[in-house]
């Protein structure tokens, strides 16, 4: 019998009680009893609250015990609409709904939040919770424990890109009390490699305001279809008004998922792959002039990717050949937010694993698509060091793992690969006290990473005198942090990419790897801001390589984790690899 857990991301949220006319008494009664109900969504969502087989599903006893407790607190507060909650028969609906707001909806603290709020402290259930909503979005496709998670990502992923201008509904229910409904259907099609999207805008009166038909869109560009529900539905994200564009990019939708597909692809770093998704655009749209406009653009920044042999000039000339005045849309995908906040917010709740005298945390923002990765070491009962490829043909940080008997290993730094496909540091690497100057040191990057007496230091490039004298060096950039946490990072190109980082503090030498893509800036933020704001209190760090050559591997017992940018990892010529001390 297949078993599931429900997939849950904590968010937070401000929230508004109805205007109701009630006593001083009983006004604190329900401020303190929407505090309790807060703390209490936070300790009823801390562990997977629901468990069970794919036709039963219930809260678990721990989340049950939590549930009963606050409705007895809440109830001795005077809230008379909390006391028939303690009875049995309410309080098995009360239990069934939960199950059900938790199960619809993956973000378990919203839905536990607003259905408890909207039980216990308002009058009557049927009366409204004040001033109109602006918008709800409701998401209808199969109905199965995997298509709960898709869509409850896909309704995550479409409220951002409202969120900042109009206040949206946070359940999935509730409709009558917003001015607008989004309804969007998403269905699977039989094979299973692709979805057909379509999306519908109605006002309160149930009148259409926007709608597109189905549009297809293959399975492994799904991440997109937020993207293209709006440029399909043709509406400000800040008014919901039509705005009837004139001239488009593209009048095919699923040219445009394919578009939307190689941007975020690009801001990934994974060029090739951007570039197969453009293609596949004007081989939709063969008139699509942006999409060949970027390809271009792709070629401009990195002259070293393919693009069917040809060079940027004549993908540009090509897009101009179709519309001299064509749109050029950024490559990076716009609407993506700051993550900075979201990240901070994060770690500042995630739980680190102390193993073998070690600390593992990582963290998941399903809103920007992120994943972090931090380990710190205390140096003096860790063996780490910078190890160099065997050969002049780069190796993955898996096999620099086994050939060092590791069990962490990252990407090192910058690296070049000539014409005879022979790969080479860029910087300056030191391997047991034996230097490699690099083949272009002075773009090697602006700071030094280096151990001596098994103590590790960040220095400046151009301070890094007596090579000799390391132990292990590597030189990168940018530094992310000058000494003193100091923030090394002021302006921000907006490359979103995979990152490798490490980061000193208290003699303590801390590896950070990030799957999903924060800009230099946006990194430089979150390493230089103090742990407990949500930073990692770094006193110094700097960048290693990242984008498309950002890869990791940790094995230790049972945990087995592995990240790479690209399909098949790219061969590297250097990593840093962590060992335990015999």
């Amino acid at each position: 019998m297949k078993m599931f857990a429900a997939c849950l991301v904590v968010a937070t949220g401000t929230f508004a009680l109805g205007e109701q006319s009630i006593g001083a008494n009983e006004t604190n009664g329900r401020s303190n009893s929407l505090a309790v109900i807060l703390d209490s969504a936070d300790r009823i969502c801390s562990s997977i609250p629901i468990m069970g087989t794919d036709t039963t599903v219930e809260l678990t006893i721990d989340a049950k015990t939590k549930l009963d407790g606050l409705v007895a607190t809440v109830a001795n507060m005077g809230v008379e609409e909390a006391a028939k909650y303690k009875t049995d028969a309410y309080k098995g609906i009360l239990r069934n709904q939960l199950v059900q707001a938790i199960k619809n909806n993956t973000e378990c603290k919203l839905a536990v939040l607003d259905l408890l709020r909207d039980k216990m402290l308002n009058k009557s259930n049927e009366t409204s919770r004040g001033a109109q909503a602006d918008l709800s979005i409701s998401i209808t496709g199969r109905n199965d424990s995997e298509a709960h998670m898709l869509l409850g990502r896909l309704r995550q992923q479409t409220t951002r890109l409202f969120l900042g201008n109009i206040e949206v509904l946070a359940t999935n229910d509730n409709h009558a009390l917003a001015k607008h409904r989004l309804l969007i259907d998403l269905e699977q099609s039989k094979r299973g490699h692709d979805f057909f999207l379509s999306g519908t805008l109605t006002d309160s009166e149930e009148k259409i305001v926007a709608e597109f038909p189905y549009v297809t869109i293959n399975q492994t560009d799904l991440d997109s279809a937020p993207s293209v529900i709006l440029y399909g539905l043709d509406i400000s994200p800040a008014t919901l008004k039509p705005l009837h564009s004139k001239e488009r990019p593209t009048g095919s939708l699923e040219a445009y998922a394919k578009y939307e597909a190689a941007r975020r692809a690009y801001a990934k770093g994974n060029y090739d792959d951007a570039i197969r998704s453009f293609l596949a655009a004007t081989k939709i749209d063969p008139q699509f002039a942006m999409a060949y406009w970027s390809i271009g653009e792709i070629l401009t920044k990195r002259p070293y990717v393919s693009a069917g042999g040809r060079n940027a000039a004549y993908w540009k000339k090509k897009a101009t050949a179709i519309n001299f005045d064509h749109p050029k849309w950024p490559l990076d995908p716009g609407g993506s937010g700051d993550p900075v906040p979201s990240l901070r917010s994060l770690l500042s709740h995630a739980k680190s694993e102390t193993i073998d005298g070690y600390s593992f945390a990582t963290v998941s923002s399903t809103d920007y698509g992120i994943r972090i990765f931090w380990w710190s070491f205390p140096e003096e009962n860790f063996d780490i060091r910078v190890v160099a490829q065997r050969g002049t043909r780069g190796q993955t940080v898996n096999q620099f793992l086994a050939e060092n008997h590791g069990f962490l290993a990252v990407n090192g730094g910058f690296y070049e690969i000539d014409e005879e496909k022979r790969v080479g540091p860029t910087g300056l690497v030191v391997v047991d006290h034996v230097a490699d100057p690099g083949r272009r040191p002075a773009s090697g990057g602006s700071g030094v990473l280096y151990r001596k007496d098994r103590a590790w230091h960040l220095v400046r490039a151009d301070e890094f005198s007596n090579p000799s004298k390391a132990e292990y060096a590597l030189q990168n950039g940018p530094r992310l942090v000058e000494h003193g946490g100091v923030r090394g990072i002021r302006s921000d190109n907006g490359s979103a990419l995979n990152r490798t980082a490490v980061c000193l503090a208290k003699d303590l030498f801390e590896v950070l790897v990030i799957d999903g893509g924060v800009t230099l800036s946006q990194l430089s933020v979150l390493m230089s801001t103090p742990k407990d704001q949500g930073g990692l209190g770094c006193d110094a760090a700097l960048n290693l390589d990242g984008g498309p050559s950002t890869q990791m591997a940790y094995v230790d017992g049972e945990r087995q984790i592995n990240v790479k940018s690209t399909d098949v990892a790219m061969p590297i010529p250097n990593a840093i690899v962590v060992r335990k001390l015999e």
